[in-house]
């Protein structure tokens, strides 16, 4: 079935990256839109042709290392192939990119006095998340498909503004791994279960969403956090209220992270 898809001559080509020298090039096809490469072919036929995986659980291996592959091309590019969209305080800053087949997606940089190790854990504490995350309603691991790879569904919580954006559902496939002491987390939208038409929350999708945390050579324990979004929350919204609706949700985001980390450090003397 995938031989009908597009075919791209590199990795990035999608993205408007340049090409790369010619003893690296390969032949890349397309999966749901994004380009994927040598590795994530690999793993397409290895779950297509796994009969312990159901079809959701097959689903999410392909989406979610797809989604790693793209979050890893997006985490390359130039700081000069992004637009400056708003700055909040302690140095984050939301960016933008207007990319084919995914849309707008926003990049949020920020410095996290915390570790590495620290801020992984964090964002990986389901039951205490929402406690310090105003952006959240609830976040739940569904399933665990491998040791890479989670089913996660989010509920967003209502965002605020001229036009309230109302409560998102989310269920996404995520690959989190370590590459050279960098930790990598992409996931995007999967239809897992298949939501209730009498649901009172719409479900949204997530093209791409993911994260990137990496240590930052300065004195005392701090990291840089990176968050990748690419999203069609659903609904007749205007299309610049959600945008609006999604930096700011970042900047909120990050505000109530940086508290967190302050209170951990205060804690911790």
């Amino acid at each position: 079935p995938h031989e009908q898809t597009p075919r791209y001559d590199y990795p990035g080509q999608v993205l408007g990256m340049p090409p790369p020298p010619p003893e690296n090039r390969s032949e890349f096809f397309s999966v749901a839109g994004s380009v994927v490469g040598e590795e994530n072919r690999r793993v397409v036929s290895e779950a297509e042709g796994n009969a312990d995986l159901g079809e959701s659980e097959r689903q999410a291996v392909i989406n979610s290392h797809e989604s790693y592959e793209l979050g890893i091309r997006l985490a390359g590019l130039g700081p000069e192939e992004w637009k400056l969209e708003e700055c909040g305080a302690l140095g984050t800053s939301v960016h933008f990119k207007d990319v084919e087949d995914l849309g707008r997606v926003y990049k949020m940089e920020m410095i996290v006095p915390l570790s590495c190790e620290q801020l992984h854990r964090v964002l990986n504490d389901f039951r205490e998340m929402p406690c310090w995350d105003s952006t959240l309603h609830t976040i739940e691991l569904l399933a665990n498909v491998s040791d890479e790879v989670d089913i996660i569904r989010i509920v967003t919580s209502e965002i605020e503004g001229k036009r309230n954006i109302s409560k998102r559902e989310f269920v996404i496939a995520m690959k989190t791994a370590k590459f050279e002491d960098i930790i990598y987390s992409f996931g995007s939208s999967i239809d897992y279960p298949p939501q209730d038409s009498e649901s009172p929350v719409t479900r949204g999708e997530h093209k791409v969403f993911g994260t990137i945390i990496r240590s930052v050579k300065v004195q005392g324990d701090k990291c840089e956090l990176v968050r990748f979004v690419a999203t069609d929350v659903k609904g007749w919204i205007a299309q610049f209220r959600v945008d609006k609706a999604i930096t700011n949700s970042l900047l909120k985001f990050a505000e109530c992270l940086q508290n967190l980390a302050a209170t951990m450090n205060n804690s911790r003397g």
